[in-house]
């Protein structure tokens, strides 16, 4: 008989997922339409990217659990009328962890992280409240002594109803491929996932 301890060809990065601002991951961290200028959710849908967010630099940490910690810098800068350009990156470390063999004896420890460098631009549809915008992914892991490489696309949609203080949203996000495997044999794909949002202001 023979048995597989984990699936093959299994997605990876997952950290893509978590949520880098408090106010997103309140909200199920799935925020891809707004219609404030909360510069932390251009993370999630580079289409909220817009020109008055220039200069806006954001910071965020997370305390995950155990001695897991995250963090996200990112700073936006407007290009010419209203063409935004952004840049970001996040990371998250797994701490120190016992470094064992098969016999149970420690030899030490180690530590493992993932990174993501992310530059998104955005822009307006010309005569239209639609906005389009576009993130791409510089993706690096470490886990002990295996790395992997991988680059990833999101691209995004972001139409406002002023008359109703509607907003609809779509993305593709996590288009990508790994460049680096962590073994030979290990080709993994990247968390890829399609969304469609919708935020309503009501009238109180």
């Amino acid at each position: 008989y023979v048995s597989h301890a984990q699936l093959s060809g299994a997605k990876s990065y997952e950290f893509l997922k978590i949520p880098v601002s408090a106010r997103a991951a309140s909200l199920g961290g799935n925020i891809i339409a707004s219609g404030d200028q909360d510069f932390n959710l251009t993370f999630t849908n580079p289409a909220l990217l817009s020109d008055t967010m220039d200069n806006h630099v954001a910071f965020n940490y997370i305390n995950y659990f155990s001695d897991i910690n995250g963090g996200h810098v990112a700073y936006a800068k407007k290009i010419k009328s209203k063409h935004v350009l952004g840049i970001g990156l996040n990371y998250l470390s797994y701490g120190k962890m016992k470094l064992a063999d098969e016999y149970g004896n420690i030899n030490g420890s180690f530590s493992a992280n993932d990174m993501n460098l992310n530059v998104s631009y955005a822009f307006p549809l010309k005569d239209s409240n639609a906005t389009v915008g576009i993130a791409l992914k510089t993706i690096y892991s470490n886990l002990y002594n295996y790395t992997s490489l991988a680059s990833g696309i999101d691209v995004g949609g972001h139409y406002v109803f002023d008359k109703y203080k509607l907003t609809l949203a779509g993305l593709i996000q996590n288009i990508g491929y790994q460049w680096k495997k962590y073994t030979p044999s290990s080709q993994e794909k990247l968390p890829f996932k399609t969304q469609i949002g919708v935020y309503k202001q009501l009238k109180h």
